[in-house]
């Protein structure tokens, strides 16, 4: 009809809003059942680079640090061999994937968002390694999934001052900063030590960055 017509090649479409944001913080790891009993919680480093449009969210992670043994114990390396390992000592914890969300709220002040996580993960033990020995001792290092709550809230944005036949006028909010706060368990599909079977309670807070709407 005409007045499809019009709507069509005359109105803009509608706006949806969207960002790319750059994430960097802290994050807290709280190994759960077997794992828990060789392991105490510990601090990690966190980012992240996220995508949000419209009503969806996704974020590309990387979570990292050292985990703590809370007591002596012998495992078995990739060769077979027995390997000896005493209290507090350091194992690498490293952590990568997507979290996927979709907002249940999206305004101009707060994002509230369920995710679920796909990724790899890791926790190894490079103690004897050596070039002349390859004795590695892995506890799981293979695929995970998860869920959990994405949190957003915007502390500051930053608008840009456009021109408009020699009048200014202030434009959109072309970036902001926000603090994030995610929250979540990870679960390590199949571990290579399954006397260590856990899975992963975690914690996040970061500052962000962001391009675009918030």
């Amino acid at each position: 009809s005409d007045y499809e017509g019009f709507v069509k090649y005359y109105l803009p479409n509608a706006y949806t809003k969207g960002s790319f944001s750059f994430v960097a913080g802290l994050g807290y790891m709280q190994p759960t059942r077997k794992l828990r009993e060789y392991f105490y919680q510990n601090l990690t480093f966190y980012g992240s680079m996220d995508v949000n449009f419209g009503k969806l969210h996704s974020s590309l992670v990387f979570n990292f640090g050292n985990l703590r043994s809370n007591q002596s114990f012998t495992g078995i390396g990739g060769e077979n061999d027995t390997l000896d390992f005493d209290q507090n000592e350091s194992f690498s914890f490293g952590l990568g994937g997507i979290n996927l969300g979709y907002f249940l709220v999206r305004s101009d002040k707060i994002h509230i968002a369920p995710i679920t996580h796909i990724g790899v993960g890791t926790i190894d033990s490079k103690k004897f390694h050596t070039k002349e020995d390859n004795r590695e001792f892995v506890i799981f290092n293979h695929m995970t999934l998860g869920a959990g709550l994405h949190t957003e809230f915007k502390l500051h944005g930053f608008k840009t001052q456009r021109g408009n036949y020699g009048y200014g006028y202030n434009g959109d909010a072309l970036s902001h900063f926000s603090l994030k706060l995610d929250v979540g368990y990870i679960d390590p599909i199949q571990f290579k030590q399954e006397e260590f079977r856990g899975d992963i309670i975690y914690g996040t807070v970061s500052l962000v960055w962001g391009i675009g709407d918030f």
